[in-house]
């Protein structure tokens, strides 16, 4: 078990293997490596990997191998992220290659992004917005004055920004020659319900500090 202080809340994380190793013998910088089956609870923040290393000279927390992170509702995966911490806050999230992004609409429906690199940005301790870059997709589920589902958009662009407000999806911007195509909900087909590689994970989500020590 590793107890990281923040600012206004504290980083659980548990692992199989916990190892603190300085860079030299005369060097007070130490390097921290989690292996395997990492997973880490915040108030704000949750995630799993299988493996960890963090480095006190820069701040950054680096997950390898398939990491899932969970920022109120919102999934976040990848390949590989990196979360930079600066003045013992969250400061930017990176994930590399086969980034993913999943928020849930209502009960049944999901709002996806993905592209190939993602790069969220914190204010405070919650994103307040998130880049895709290159070969960027949407899947958004639209409702109409009544709060009804209307059906869905699909979009294709180079990159898209999203924008959050009180921890949900507000808006999302679409750069570089988008393309979109609406479809009414009675016209989908059970495909088109999810992009390619969806995949939901919330069963895997760490739920408090408290069920890492159990």
């Amino acid at each position: 078990l590793l107890i990281y202080k923040m600012d206004k809340d504290s980083l659980f994380l548990v692992a199989d293997t916990l190892k603190s190793i300085n860079k030299s013998k005369t060097d007070t910088v130490k390097n921290f490596f989690a292996y395997h089956r990492v997973r880490m609870y915040m108030k704000d923040m949750q995630g799993i990997c299988d493996s960890l290393f963090y480095s006190f000279e820069d701040s950054t927390f680096r997950m390898y191998y398939k990491p899932v992170m969970w920022s109120d509702n919102i999934q976040m995966s990848g390949d590989t992220a990196y979360l930079l911490t600066k003045n013992h806050k969250a400061d930017k999230l990176s994930i590399y290659k086969s980034g993913f992004i999943i928020s849930p609409s209502g009960k049944k429906y999901f709002d996806q992004i993905k592209g190939t690199n993602i790069f969220g940005y914190f204010d405070s301790t919650a994103l307040h917005r998130m880049d895709v870059l290159g070969s960027a997709e949407s899947l958004y589920f639209g409702k109409d004055d009544k709060n009804k589902y209307i059906g869905n958009n699909k979009a294709i662009s180079t990159n898209i920004s999203i924008h959050f407000k009180d921890k949900k999806i507000d808006k999302i911007v679409f750069i570089k020659k988008p393309e979109a195509v609406f479809t009414p909900m009675k016209m989908l087909t059970a495909e088109q319900y999810f992009l390619k590689e969806f995949k939901w994970q919330i069963d895997k989500k760490p739920k408090s500090r408290e069920e890492l020590l159990n």
